[in-house]
């Protein structure tokens, strides 16, 4: 072969290179096709219909267990199958309508073990089995509003939120229910307000009621715990006086920590009170009586916001009395005469004005009066 010129080595070079990154970027259009391939597969793979072992697996799964349901349309038949099951144990036991709520919750909690279901959707249950009542329609709406709920960020800091707005949907779920069963009679927008108010206000009377019992079991614990403890710590120092228990170098300077804070708390206790048996207490200058606590009435006076307006005698009559000082209260407008205008002379001077009497009659009376003297004295 004749030996190629420049010109043609350079043009072969650069047909290469063209063809090296046409076929690389060619490669990687390859590449993320497959991934695409792959990705529709696992997704039809996921779509298609369950096979029979695992049709099996999840028909073998007790009730109470939910952790393989992943959408609305899943729990709403789950919760019905529920239903049926309860409704169906019932009517076998005819004497299960006898006892009461709390017992009937107990049962089918022990007997069908849906222990873990009562507790995630408490009234919902509850109806099911005190009422026998469930509705797919209302629970399925009732799902999707707890879904589409959403945190005030402002009134979420504030002390029971959470429970107020569980309280709030579960009073949506009742009234959602309500209006299935009474469809056919087309309930009023009223009753159906009347209905989630009244389930409202029972269900927040519940929650503050449970957390008293809780705040009381708990202070109940608390003392018990404290007295176990003293009774305990009595029993171990007698035991170690008598002889009976030795203490590890280990626990030595715990015990002795313990047995200080005794001492000084025993001795403070005393200290206080010979200072309040011997000083006199001091009597208070004076006492001040009022339906409100002395903060509260001092904060609540700095809260409020004086405003004064100026009226005019003629308005006085057009303001309540609420809002008159306690020295305007009940008096009315007093007119004052208008004063005669004063009138001014050229040169500036005050006009006085002088009014002439009438002379004749004041002259006629003093000769009657004359006339009547000169008669007695003759007399």
């Amino acid at each position: 072969m004749p030996p190629q010129t420049r010109n043609k080595q350079r043009k072969e070079r650069l047909l290469k290179k063209v063809k090296d990154d046409d076929m690389k970027l060619l490669d990687e259009f390859a590449e993320e096709n497959k991934k695409i391939l792959a990705q529709q597969d696992a997704k039809t793979q996921q779509d298609k219909p369950q096979s029979t072992s695992e049709k099996e697996e999840v028909a073998d799964r007790p009730l109470n267990d939910i952790s393989h349901i992943k959408d609305a349309d899943e729990m709403t038949k789950h919760m019905k199958k529920i239903y049926e099951l309860i409704i169906t144990y019932k009517q076998l036991h005819p004497n299960f309508e006898k006892e009461s709520d709390r017992k009937k919750i107990e049962i089918i909690t022990e007997k069908l073990c849906l222990g873990k279901i009562i507790e995630e959707f408490p009234i919902v249950t509850r109806y099911m089995i005190c009422f026998g009542h469930f509705s797919e329609k209302a629970f399925r709406e009732f799902l999707r509003r707890c879904e589409n709920s959403k945190d005030d960020p402002i009134q979420m800091q504030k002390r029971g939120y959470r429970d107020d707005k569980w309280c709030q949907l579960q009073a949506d779920y009742v009234t959602l229910l309500w209006r299935e069963y009474n469809k056919y009679r087309h309930p009023s927008e009223k009753e159906r307000k009347a209905v989630w108010t009244q389930t409202y206000q029972l269900l927040k009377k519940s929650f503050t009621d449970m957390k008293d019992k809780q705040k009381i079991a708990e202070k109940q614990v608390k003392e018990e715990k404290q007295l176990f403890n003293a009774e305990n710590l009595k029993d171990y120092l007698e035991r170690l006086h008598e002889g009976n228990q030795k203490v590890s170098p280990e626990d030595e300077p715990k015990v002795r920590l313990i047995l200080e804070n005794i001492i000084l708390r025993g001795q403070m206790r005393n200290v206080f009170g010979e200072l309040k048996s011997k000083i006199r207490e001091i009597e208070p200058v004076c006492e001040r009586y009022g339906k409100l606590p002395e903060h509260e009435a001092e904060r609540r006076q700095r809260s409020t916001i004086r405003m004064t307006e100026t009226v005019d005698a003629e308005r006085m009559t057009e303001i309540p009395d609420k809002y008159k000082p306690e020295e305007l209260k009940g008096m009315e407008m007093v007119p004052v005469p208008e004063e005669p205008p004063i009138l001014y002379d050229e040169n500036g001077f005050e006009i006085e004005e002088y009014v002439e009497l009438d002379t004749t009659s004041d002259s006629a009376n003093q000769s009657e009066v004359t006339a009547a003297l000169q008669t007695e004295m003759k007399n």
